[in-house]
């Protein structure tokens, strides 16, 4: 019999899937469900008005059973103290996600080879800004404003220095290369690197700008180096902050082949159902991390393996959708919104699925799918 699990987050789609699939039968509170194609789950909305914090009243009626969290509860760790006062979290503590999400968490980490750590501010004095306003002119060096309570890249944008922090934003240093993902599951103290995504970040052909976070494509071709380090970076923050269950890094690599972590996400990421389908693993499954099996035994065979992708689709400008059930095949598409919902400019309208032989050959039918949607729905 499936055994309950408490899912609450902004979108719980990916991980009550993830959940049916493990063994699971998910009671989902989420802002978007999206569950239209999950029938074995309970779901409830939470309004966006009452996000995160009507969670709590909502839960009155939920079994006891384990709660997993997904984005972006991880910038409410008070809410995931009250949380954890009554259910017991499938994942890091409140305040183990307090010490993660911190935005200097990575200056205090030691070296490793191959790996570079950003310059962060958290606040600037008034001489210091001085500075920067009259010579940053000479400076090679980029640097964005981050939200500290950040989700999905949004409202993240190259640093005016004519400006201030202010309380709820830091500075971070820029790093240009290619965003990548490392997906981890750990006990505690054991921690396995489970694979790396590459981010598709800011993608315009998704609607994507700035930084936002458009997609995810995996498995992808690293050097050895840059796998050992992320890696090594996993099970280092893992037994230092003792992270539980499953989390990811975000981090750039550069051209010279050095890698830069950027942020830590202490919960199930939008990048671990792409992991799921490119690997053969369930990573929500009770026992210990399963070693990976489709994409490996197909390379072993000398086959090339199958490369997965997904993207979040966003609006190009405002609209209300029509019934989008059928514009594409049902394993292509999720994530769908009733018919008739207002979508603003730049939010999220759908998930769209792929696979390939090649990461250019998955990214272009995304691409192409992408095209038939906003064809249809922007016309």
């Amino acid at each position: 019999m499936p055994k309950p699990l408490i899912i609450v987050g902004e979108s719980i789609r990916a991980a009550a899937e993830s959940a049916v699939r493990a063994g699971f039968s998910p009671w989902c509170i989420g802002m978007r469900p999206d569950l239209n194609r999950t029938p074995q789950c309970t779901v409830q909305t939470c309004p966006a008005d009452r996000f995160p914090m009507g969670i709590l009243d909502m839960l009155a009626d939920a079994p006891n059973a384990p709660l997993l969290y997904t984005s972006p509860m991880e910038n409410h760790p008070k809410l995931l103290e009250a949380l954890a006062f009554d259910f017991t979290l499938m994942g890091c503590s409140p305040q183990t996600v307090a010490k993660v999400r911190h935005p200097g968490v990575f200056t205090s980490l030691p070296a490793i080879a191959g790996i570079k750590y950003p310059a962060v501010r958290i606040k600037r004095s008034f001489a210091s800004q001085l500075a920067q306003m009259a010579f940053g002119i000479f400076s090679r060096a980029k640097f964005l404003r981050k939200p500290i309570a950040s989700a999905g890249g949004r409202d993240i944008a190259f640093n005016d220095s004519r400006s201030g922090i202010g309380d709820h934003h830091y500075i971070q240093q820029y790093i240009r290369g290619m965003p990548l993902s490392g997906v981890f599951k750990t006990d505690g103290w054991g921690c396995r690197l489970l694979a790396i995504t590459e981010q598709l970040i800011g993608d315009e052909n998704f609607g994507g700008d700035q930084f936002r976070y458009t997609g995810s494509i995996a498995p992808i071709e690293l050097t050895r180096k840059t796998r050992e380090g992320f890696n090594h970076l996993g099970v280092m923050l893992a037994q230092r902050f003792d992270l539980r269950g499953v989390f990811g890094i975000d981090a750039v690599l550069d051209h010279r082949g050095r890698l830069w972590p950027v942020e830590i996400n202490p919960r199930y990421n939008d990048s671990m159902e792409i992991v799921e389908r490119a690997i053969g693993i369930n990573i929500l499954d009770d026992g210990p991390p399963q070693k990976p099996t489709h994409a490996t035994q197909r390379r072993s065979a000398g086959r090339p393996a199958n490369v997965f992708g997904k993207a979040v689709i966003h609006a190009r400008r405002r609209f209300k959708t029509p019934d989008m059930a059928d514009l594409l095949p049902e394993t292509q598409m999720s994530d769908i919104p009733p018919e008739k919902t207002l979508i603003r400019q730049g939010e999220p309208i759908c998930t769209i699925f792929a696979h390939g032989t090649s990461r250019n050959d998955c990214y272009d039918q995304l691409r192409q799918r992408a095209q038939t949607l906003y064809t249809h729905l922007e016309q």
